[in-house]
């Protein structure tokens, strides 16, 4: 796996690199920011010659390179912080919190069939029930659920295991079984709810304390650094620049706007 100062520092030389002969937008920026970046540029320094817009230029593209220094920093902060909220045991627990309530949704939507159906259709919906036992079990492992909840609901799996093993001959009590599956079911999901809308809270609040928590290592920092330092001379320079040429520029220059020629772009994929 690639450190991460290691590929900002492949991303300079690609996507945030000053040593680029041209603009270059990366995949997921705006032409659109791009022009309005250079626009305002146009408007406030108002090049008079060809060579003071190609000053303007440049300005406006070192510009847009620093700011996607900043988009790009903050995309590695955030990268950071969802891996640590990926791997809390909040997050964890939320994520096994959704799948038993995608099963038991998914479980509520087919027992009303079952009532009318043979014992042999019941058994094969059985071990997606048994499932939901189990992942059921999991999530009361983790933070315990009412005891009369998964109780009744854990009697109701055996009874409806009990009818529909093969041989039994109670198929007069499968309507009966499967309504108590459903009841029970029903129950659970509401706990299961409650569960989840707790946990999503303490997960947001955890994610609140890990955006001011969260920092990027020192070499990646450096980089970064480093690179908007580079980027803010550059600018300094080009702008010195063009205060030269202006004040070199004939005095009875007039004063409207040469022709602008069209950005040459490069979109990286």
């Amino acid at each position: 796996m690639q450190n991460p100062s290691r590929k900002v520092g492949n991303t300079n030389a690609v996507g945030l690199g000053l040593r680029s002969g041209r603009a270059t937008l990366l995949k997921g920026e705006s032409l659109s920011a791009y022009k309005a970046n250079l626009q305002a540029f146009l408007d406030e320094l108002q090049p008079r010659t060809q060579a003071e817009v190609n000053v303007v230029h440049r300005v406006a593209d070192l510009r847009f390179k620093l700011q996607r220094a900043d988009r790009h920093e903050h995309h590695l902060l955030a990268e950071a912080q969802a891996k640590l909220l990926a791997e809390s045991s909040e997050s964890k627990h939320l994520a096994l919190v959704e799948r038993c309530l995608t099963a038991i949704d998914a479980m509520l939507q087919v027992l009303p069939a079952a009532k009318t159906t043979q014992v042999v259709v019941a058994q094969q919906l059985f071990l997606p029930l048994r499932q939901v036992g189990e992942m059921l079990s999991a999530v009361d492992s983790k933070r315990s659920l009412p005891f009369g909840v998964v109780t009744d609901f854990a009697q109701a799996l055996e009874r409806m295991e009990f009818i529909t093993v093969p041989g039994t001959d109670v198929d007069e009590d499968l309507p009966g079984a499967v309504q108590q599956v459903e009841v029970t079911g029903r129950v659970v999901q509401q706990e299961l709810r409650s569960q989840r809308r707790t946990l999503q809270k303490e997960v947001r609040f955890l994610a609140t304390k890990l955006s001011a928590a969260v920092k990027l290592n020192i070499a990646t920092t450096r980089t970064l650094d480093r690179y908007r330092v580079s980027l803010e001379r550059s600018i300094e320079r080009e702008l010195a620049l063009f205060e030269q040429m202006r004040r070199q520029a004939p005095k009875s220059f007039g004063s409207g706007l040469q022709p602008v020629p069209q950005v040459e772009l490069k979109v990286v994929r």
